[in-house]
């Protein structure tokens, strides 16, 4: 596909009248690069920390500055996609990014859409580069393999509920004990301490700084238990899967198609395109729930589109009934 530059593109793209439109211009003029030769990605990686400062006790890696920011922004679109900068400083580029809303599906891919990120891609890049690594795997561990020690994964961090199948209620972090010992005296906030967190625990024998979240404790207790005879995180991750491919294949028979393509989408969270124009997402929702069925409220990117999870206790065919309850309501709308 020809370059073409960000001023064009934004112009381009506001022009469309409406947003079915606007998708398809995206979809005919960009090109995002899903793999990037790692020659290509030394020399990203290379560029990025000129443009960022390295903590030299803690080995972290910051922002610098507003200007290191946007350096680092046209670093990632420059090699990832076919879009260009006219300008030295890449502001006005930024401006014209954030105004049209395309900023945050180039750079967020449409937030909370659930991209499956290469982990492993990241990992070769980082290896031996004395990088302190944190990785948010909020959404994803428990039910996507994580091998911390092959990664080179120095913080971990998820939650008591998501692929865990515990309930809200705190956040835990796996945590390199060599790393860890750097980050006392350190942390900018009471509350989030890991390090005194940590050595509260090793001397009061699993006791917590403050109060304790008793009844969420137990629930993960309970949910690792389930875990472990639902046979691990691979035979999780099996059936996570499976419940996508249930949903996606039976929504796409009725008509809906997916924001992502399939090599880039993971079996946590699906991202449906509205189906038409005019469709009314509050209708069809309540229409929905009347049948026992309740998805997430409403959309968070910029693309007209609605979310389905495929996490938690549930099972393929809960997925084969609820498309077969939105096929019923196709047809009567």
């Amino acid at each position: 596909m020809k370059k073409i530059t960000i001023k064009t593109f934004c112009k381009e793209y506001n022009n469309r009248a409406n947003d079915t439109l606007k998708k398809q211009y995206i979809k005919d003029n960009l090109e995002i690069t899903p793999y990037v030769s790692f020659v290509k990605k030394d020399a990203l990686i290379s560029n990025l920390l000129k443009a960022t400062m390295i903590d030299k006790e803690t080995g972290n890696v910051k922002v610098n500055s507003s200007a290191e920011y946007l350096l680092k922004t046209r670093i990632l679109i420059e090699n990832y996609t076919n879009l260009t900068v006219e300008t030295d400083g890449f502001y006005e580029e930024y401006d014209e990014l954030k105004k049209s809303g395309l900023f945050t599906i180039l750079l967020m891919g449409d937030d909370n859409t659930a991209p499956l990120i290469p982990i492993e891609e990241i990992a070769e890049v980082l290896r031996g580069r004395g990088i302190t690594w944190i990785v948010d795997a909020m959404s994803s561990f428990g039910g996507i393999p994580i091998d911390m020690k092959k990664l080179g994964i120095d913080f971990l961090v998820s939650s008591a509920n998501k692929c865990i199948q515990g309930v809200p209620g705190f956040t835990f972090v796996l945590a390199s004990r060599e790393k860890l010992l750097k980050c006392k005296g350190v942390a900018r906030s009471l509350s989030l301490d890991i390090y005194a967190q940590w050595e509260e625990m090793e001397k009061g024998h699993g006791k917590w700084r403050f109060t304790s979240p008793t009844h969420v404790v137990r629930a993960f207790f309970q949910a690792l238990k389930e875990l472990k005879a639902e046979g691990g995180i691979e035979a999780r991750y099996r059936r996570y899967c499976r419940n996508h491919e249930v949903l996606v294949e039976g929504m796409r028979a009725i008509g809906f198609s997916t924001l992502l393509e399939p090599e880039k989408q993971s079996p946590i969270i699906t991202s449906f395109l509205y189906p038409e124009p005019g469709f009314s997402f509050t209708e069809f929702y309540g229409l929905l729930k009347q049948q026992g069925f309740v998805i997430y409220p409403g959309k968070v990117s910029d693309a007209d589109t609605f979310r389905i999870g495929t996490i938690g206790d549930v099972f393929p065919e809960d997925f084969e009934r609820l498309t077969q309850a939105v096929a019923a309501i196709r047809q009567v709308n």
